[in-house]
C-alpha cells in the first residue's frame, strides 16, 4: 500500500470567486492569505507569468490564496477572459 503523499498547495477554477472565498472560509475554515487581484495579458511581469502557466488562451483571470489550518494552500481561479462557466449538469 502507498503511503498518503503530501500536499503544498491545489488550484481550482471557479464560477464567482467571492462565493468561492465565503464558502472555503466560512465552512472549511479556511483564512485568506491573498484577497483576489486581477492578472491580465497585458505584457506586465505578473501578466506574462500567469500567461506561461495558463497557455495562449489566457486573457485576465482573477484569483485568490487560501490556506487550511494544516497549512495546504488553495488557488481559486476566476478566469474572465475565457471566462469560466459552470456547467449546466455538475455532473458532466
Amino acid at each position: 500500500m502507498n503511503s498518503p503523499l503530501r500536499m503544498n498547495h491545489i488550484g481550482l477554477s471557479v464560477p464567482d470567486i467571492e462565493a468561492a472565498v465565503r464558502w472555503y472560509c466560512e465552512v472549511l475554515g479556511c483564512y485568506l492569505l491573498v484577497p483576489s487581484v486581477d492578472a491580465r495579458n497585458d505584457g506586465s511581469h505578473f501578466g506574462q507569468v500567469v500567461k506561461d502557466i495558463f497557455g495562449a488562451r489566457f486573457e485576465s483571470v482573477r484569483m485568490a490564496h487560501l490556506c487550511t489550518a494544516d497549512s495546504v494552500g488553495i488557488e481559486l481561479f476566476q478566469f474572465v477572459e475565457p471566462a469560466t462557466r459552470a456547467p449546466a449538469d455538475p455532473f458532466e
